[in-house]
């Protein structure tokens, strides 16, 4: 039989990173994703510039993550007080600065 996973279990950038503290301090949303985990998953799953799609977006974590990767970013969301809270925080979110490798 398998062992029931534990908060211990749980790989570090779970536990870790939270929301940016967006969510917590304006919404109680049942599914928020921790912001550095979103960010690490988008990194390694794409390039700048590429489309991100999040069809469940919630309060906008992966596409808050995305924006701020410099890539471009696709989300629905059918609850109206969930997508307020994705686009304030998208307004609220800004590119990171990413260095360029030379060439």
């Amino acid at each position: 039989m398998m062992a029931m996973p534990t908060a211990d279990s749980a790989p570090r950038l779970w536990r870790e990173g939270g929301s940016g503290g967006f969510v917590s301090r304006y919404a109680d949303h049942p599914t928020v994703k921790p912001l550095q985990l979103m960010r690490y998953l988008i990194t390694i799953g794409s390039r700048p510039g590429d489309v991100i799609l999040d069809p469940f977006l919630g309060s906008g974590t992966t596409a808050a993550a995305a924006k701020e990767l410099r890539r471009r970013y696709v989300g629905a969301e059918r609850e109206r007080d969930y997508f307020g809270i994705a686009q304030a925080r998208l307004a609220a979110t800004t590119a990171m600065s990413i260095p360029r490798k030379p060439v």
